[in-house]
């Protein structure tokens, strides 16, 4: 299995994406080189466990020449199996047991991952039905409330004419009034020299 086939079994049995698989392996390599370099051992129960170990300086044979030539001291890395691992590489049914396993985890986590999308398309789904409906009744009782300002003004106006008008009716009484009046003092002024005068006439006789 190379790199390629490996980052697909891992991204389908997790349910993730190619490069999120990638990602996690490149991430975990990275903590076990750190980790070795400096000397600690990194254990992964039932996997194994990687370990530093150091190689003596020795003398050793070139294999096209056959010469004998010295070869330097140096570090390396040894990994030893868990008991686990060992256990199933020695099992007689570790191939159908594999191969049925991959795909049962796969659809299974495939199914939980549909399930957990669908879950949160409906909470979207309520969330933005409800933001409607919040919208559809702020904007209803704005409405009301705009319809309610308009009659209220409608209403002052109308009882302000109404009250302009009384008052109107009220001034225009008095000047009339007042006009009879007139009227009526300057016909008996008029009348009061007809009526001396006839008098007088009277007296005459």
């Amino acid at each position: 299995m190379n790199k390629a086939e490996l980052l697909e079994q891992v991204a389908s049995g997790a349910g993730v994406t190619r490069q999120q698989a990638e990602g996690v392996l490149e991430a975990y390599f990275s903590c076990v080189r750190t980790a070795v370099r400096s000397g600690d051992k990194v254990a992964w129960p039932g996997f194994g466990a990687f370990s530093l170990t150091s190689r003596k300086a020795r003398m050793g044979v070139n294999p096209r020449t056959g010469d004998r030539v010295r070869i330097r001291a140096s570090k390396a890395v040894r990994f030893v199996s868990g008991t686990a691992l060992k256990d199933f590489v020695n099992s007689p049914t570790r191939g159908r047991g594999a191969k049925a396993s991959a795909p049962a985890t796969a659809t299974a986590t495939s199914a939980a991952t549909t399930s957990a999308a669908k879950k949160s398309a409906a909470k979207t789904s309520a969330t933005t039905s409800a933001a409607k409906k919040s919208a559809k009744t702020s904007a209803a009782k704005k409405s009301a409330a705009t319809t309610s300002a308009a009659k209220q003004s409608a209403a002052k106006k109308s009882a302000t004419t109404s009250a302009a008008k009384k008052s109107a009716a009220k001034k225009s009484v008095p000047k009339r009034s007042a006009a009879k009046k007139s009227a009526a003092n300057k016909s008996a002024a008029k009348k009061s020299p007809a009526a001396k005068k006839s008098g007088a006439a009277r007296s005459r006789r």
